[in-house]
């Protein structure tokens, strides 16, 4: 997913300034510091460019460094931010302030990620998810059914022992990938069940969709977008599966339908893994089915080493800039994770 764009300079000084406030602000607890680098190649056998960059030359744009701070400022009272390093340059990815009413409820304000995903907040850091890339057809930029952040504030309540309950309510406004449309007037409700063995995520959410061009049709329509996922390992494997709904007022011709399907099973540092997912438009305009056969190498419990072969079959266009001239696309995705 792609970030809001800022200057390299601004977002490095940004970064000088909040550690230095954290410095002065924070007594009894050190800021701890952390990051990730995804170092991934993508190639296909299609002149067509898939998800904006993936071609039959290779693209090495999916490569990305991350770094963040955090720091407890007393009891009550946190704060935590991120910068983003990729081929566009240095950016702004969150930061946010949490206020802790209680062991089960807090208040956050700020920039967070988007968190109607199953792994939307946590898209970048490529150890924790099985994937090269996360599914495009719920997570790509081109498919505009997940955003990497919004700024806002959310409340958020925890319940549960063994089994925990979630809930966060959340507002605010989101800019889309290519800075075409906005969001505005955005509320959110995400509901979450988790065990050790599962994860339940219902998540939903209603906004104001304004486009930079107001003659649109779907300008300053509502556009409401409805998910369900679930994540379960058993002792024979893992099974991920998410769907997403989005839909326009008044605006058929914008209605999405999205889902994927994951298997996998790790044997001692192996996990091979099957994914199949589906994009389709209601009204029958873009729409693609895939399928993708992957194996990670866990190095460490900070690196991994991943390698995929994908089959892509798009109809009109699909997630490609264009039709392609074959009818289905080959795709080998790389990757190099890891967390310090």
């Amino acid at each position: 997913m792609t970030k809001p764009k800022f200057m390299c300079k601004t977002a490095i000084l940004g970064l000088a300034i909040s550690s230095l406030m954290l410095s002065e602000m924070v007594t009894a607890t050190e800021i701890k510091w952390n990051g990730f680098l995804n170092a991934t190649g993508n190639i296909s056998d299609s002149k067509t460019a898939y998800l904006g960059n993936i071609n039959e030359n290779g693209s090495f744009d999916s490569t990305t460094f991350g770094f963040a701070g955090a720091a407890r400022i007393n009891a009550k009272v946190s704060v935590a931010g991120q910068l983003h390093m990729s081929e566009g340059g240095v950016e702004y990815d969150w930061g946010y302030a949490n206020y802790r009413f209680s062991d089960s409820s807090s208040f956050k304000a700020g920039r967070m990620k988007y968190p109607n995903g199953l792994v939307s907040e946590t898209f970048d850091i490529g150890v924790t998810n099985i994937w090269v890339r996360p599914p495009e057809s719920i997570y790509g930029d081109t498919a505009e059914l997940m955003f990497e952040g919004y700024n806002g504030a959310a409340f958020n309540f925890v319940t549960g022992d063994e089994v925990e309950f979630s809930s966060e309510f959340y507002l605010g406004d989101i800019d889309t990938p290519d800075g075409t449309e906005e969001l505005k007037k955005t509320l959110g409700l995400v509901l979450k069940l988790e065990s050790e063995s599962y994860t339940l995520k219902l998540a939903g959410s209603t906004a104001t969709l304004i486009t930079s061009n107001p003659a649109l049709p779907r300008n300053n329509k509502s556009k409401t977008s409805l998910s369900f996922g679930a994540d379960a390992q058993f002792d024979i494997g893992r099974i991920m599966f998410e769907y997403v709904n989005s839909s326009v007022s008044s605006n058929p011709n914008s209605d999405i339908d999205a889902w994927y399907l994951t298997l996998s099973h790790t044997f001692d540092t192996w996990t091979p893994h099957f994914t199949y997912q589906s994009y389709e438009t209601v009204t029958g305009g873009a729409e693609q089915t895939s399928y993708t056969l992957g194996i990670n190498k866990q190095l460490d419990p900070s690196v991994v080493l991943k390698m995929e072969y994908q089959n892509v079959d798009p109809t009109n266009g699909g997630l490609f800039d264009a039709q392609p001239a074959d009818s289905t696309v080959n795709f080998i995705n790389l990757s190099m994770n890891m967390v310090f």
